[in-house]
């Protein structure tokens, strides 16, 4: 670093020296959380809210999916694609995402009817979409690559720490004190992060601490370019597609399951919430930094073997998830669901970490934002709405055992998005190098600060190695 950016980091307290914050990374994960917050507690109050609101399964699965998912996968393309101008604040970006999505979850508790509900949801699903991109984009300008699957599963760890906080304290707060209530309680938080964000970080490239080696690329070629490299990737291909069928059983599971513990086996909203929360969230976070641990350890020998890795867990959900909505006793179901949720969470790392290896860095956030639509409008949008649809048509027949009988077909899903992450495994050793260079041979790692919350400066050797990783 030069001696003029020496004092120049990510925090406004002055006292950097060159170093990233170690609040960067918790500040990220902390906003993420938040965003599944919002997301997440739909699903313990979906029985509440459909009694009062006099709504369907199918229109529980179309609140739970593609209202929210519409806007949030189409708007976060054009986001990330601001997000990877150099111009661009991503703090800002982050900051103005927490702020509308937590103002909407708020407006979702004065919703009187259906038709109002629906926009509350859709306008968060419009604040969450510029979360993921920015957060990506800073995470590769900061984090050496050999070190990124950990800092990617410290960033994913949102999704269960998310999952906990929603379903539990909208749990409690909803059976004591109303659903109303509990969005108003969820909602704070964020808008409160927002205004601090502003004031703890500075991104990095304001700070002049990212040097890149080339000039910005116009969004229309970044677009169309990164576009190409996914789509004529074998491997990336299978990514994709296996990262959007998890989604769908993820999410369709996300949403049925507490209806599913409520209204067939017959806890309360407070009940439901702390244990499934208590499970969701410790199998969640344990199998998401699973995934990240793992792909550092085996990704820069052979990067086939990440991948493998999501192969595995996703074999291994599925006769945990038919046992676990098999049995008759809750407690046992819930102990069984522990390890398919576990399995079901390795994924995380190994998709995303693909796409770091395979797409350069100034693309890289419209790389991911790719990702996020595809998964989110084909997981997130149908995955509940599906599961509602079949519950409904299945009710005539099997009473109160619908949504059983749909969790029972749903368990057989994963073994889909295996066979496709094993087919993206057989082709990325021979396209990862190809493909990184399609759109810009030439194109650069930034330089990297320190140290990001105890993830250690690259040395010598470890630029090496990137840049044998690079030549293979």
């Amino acid at each position: 670093m030069s001696d003029a950016n020496e004092n120049v980091g990510p925090c406004r307290n002055g006292d950097t020296e060159g170093h990233y914050s170690p609040i960067l990374l918790p500040i990220l994960l902390a906003a993420y959380s938040l965003s599944y917050v919002d997301r997440q507690i739909f699903n313990i109050l979906a029985n509440p809210i459909a009694v009062e609101l006099r709504i369907s399964d199918t229109q529980i699965g179309l609140l739970g999916g593609l209202a929210f998912a519409l806007f949030y996968s189409s708007l976060g393309v054009p986001l990330a694609i601001v997000v990877d101008r150099l111009k661009t604040d991503r703090i800002r970006v982050m900051s103005a995402s927490l702020c509308l999505f937590s103002g909407f979850t708020i407006a979702s508790g004065f919703a009187r009817s259906f038709f109002p509900f629906m926009a509350a949801r859709t306008g968060v699903g419009l604040g969450e979409a510029g979360i993921i991109p920015a957060a990506h984009s800073l995470i590769g300008d900061v984090v050496p690559i050999e070190r990124r699957g950990k800092a990617l599963a410290v960033f994913g760890l949102g999704v269960p720490v998310g999952t906990v906080l929603g379903l539990s304290i909208g749990g409690v707060i909803g059976e004591w004190w109303g659903w109303r209530w509990a969005y108003l309680a969820v909602g704070l938080p964020g808008v409160l992060l927002a205004l601090g964000m502003g004031r703890l970080l500075i991104d990095p490239r304001r700070g002049g601490l990212i040097q890149k080696g080339h000039d910005e690329p116009a969004s229309g070629i970044a677009l169309r370019d990164t576009f190409k490299a996914i789509v004529r990737s074998r491997a990336l291909t299978a990514v994709f597609l296996a990262t959007a069928v998890v989604a769908f059983v993820g999410y369709g599971n996300a949403t049925w399951a507490a209806v599913y513990f409520v209204r067939t086996k017959g806890l309360s909203l407070g009940e439901a919430g702390i244990w499934l929360g208590l499970v969701a969230g410790t199998a969640g976070s344990l199998g998401t930094w699973i995934g990240g641990v793992l792909c550092d350890k085996v990704s820069p020998s052979s990067r086939r073997h990440c991948l493998a890795i999501a192969t595995a867990s996703l074999v291994l959900m599925a006769p945990f998830q038919f046992a676990a909505f098999s049995v008759s006793d809750w407690r046992l179901a819930l102990l069984l669901f522990w390890p398919a949720l576990l399995c079901q969470n390795v994924y995380y790392a190994p998709s995303f970490l693909s796409i770091h290896w395979l797409i350069p860095g100034k693309s890289r956030a419209l790389a991911t934002a790719f990702l996020v639509m595809f998964l989110n409008l084909c997981g997130l949008g149908f995955g509940p709405l599906v599961y509602g649809v079949l519950s409904d048509m299945l009710r005539p027949h099997v009473g109160d055992d619908s949504v059983r009988t749909v969790m029972l077909l749903a368990s057989s899903i994963p073994l889909v998005a295996a066979m496709l992450y094993w087919r993206a495994a057989c082709a990325i050793s021979a396209e990862d190098a190809e493909c990184l260079s399609r759109i810009d041979p030439d194109d650069a790692e930034p330089e990297y600060p320190e140290n990001l919350g105890g993830l250690e400066a690259r040395d010598g050797q470890s630029l090496a190695v990137d840049r044998q990783i690079k030549r293979s």
